[in-house]
């Protein structure tokens, strides 16, 4: 919240962003962005950081990270009530449409966990991929339409926003948050094969790279 309160401080009351609902747009995009990235981050020590169970006890390597994803994940499922409390307030057009959240939450939790077991895996013989990723964050927060909405963005830019992984689920949040809409069925379908894809891949890197992790680690 205080980071939301900075941010629409900036943006609204400093550069006079002309969107409805601001706060409303500022909470729905930080909170699940805090989420994930702090999860991703947390993940590049999360079996180096355990080399002790990783090499004495047989525990599969992929429930560290997902530790601190499930743990970041209640935090954020704590937080939501207050987001409703602000939409409320703000009179954002909450609607029926609400029933699809649980689905993009559903979608953000195992992209997160799949990201996030990635980099569990390559940080183990990538020690300095944790340096490199805080330079990815900030790049990859700015992408994402988080502090704006995707209708924003320039023409020839938009191919941005489906080349992000997490474009497609923060649009949907904002149809749902912002305006009450129905998402388009392209960004469930975008979101989909995202999270499909990082899910596959990260499970595929797992199976054929959990052998090696405790020799390495």
């Amino acid at each position: 919240m205080a980071m939301a309160g900075v941010y629409f401080f900036v943006f609204k009351v400093i550069l006079h962003i002309d969107t409805p609902h601001y706060l409303v747009l500022v909470m729905c995009g930080v909170l699940p962005w805090t989420f994930f990235s702090q999860s991703v981050l947390e993940a590049s020590e999360s079996i180096t950081g355990n080399w002790g169970l990783v090499t004495k006890v047989p525990v599969p390597v992929q429930v560290f990270p997902w530790v601190g994803v499930l743990t970041n994940f209640v935090t954020l499922c704590f937080a939501l009530p207050v987001l409703g409390v602000i939409a409320w307030l703000s009179s954002a057009p909450v609607g029926a449409s609400m029933v699809l959240f649980p689905l993009v939450l559903v979608c953000l939790l195992l992209l997160t966990y799949s990201v996030s077991l990635l980099v569990a895996i390559f940080s183990v013989w990538y020690r300095d991929l944790k340096h490199l990723l805080s330079i990815v964050m900030q790049i990859w927060f700015y992408a994402t339409p988080v502090l704006y909405v995707e209708s924003m963005i320039p023409l020839r830019f938009e191919w941005i926003l489906w080349a992000n992984p997490l474009g497609a689920p923060f649009a949907m949040i904002h149809d749902l948050w912002l305006r009450g809409a129905w998402p388009h069925p392209a960004l469930m379908a975008m979101s989909l094969v995202w999270t499909g894809f990082f899910t596959a891949l990260a499970f595929w890197v797992q199976r054929y790279r959990s052998s090696e992790i405790v020799e390495a680690v």
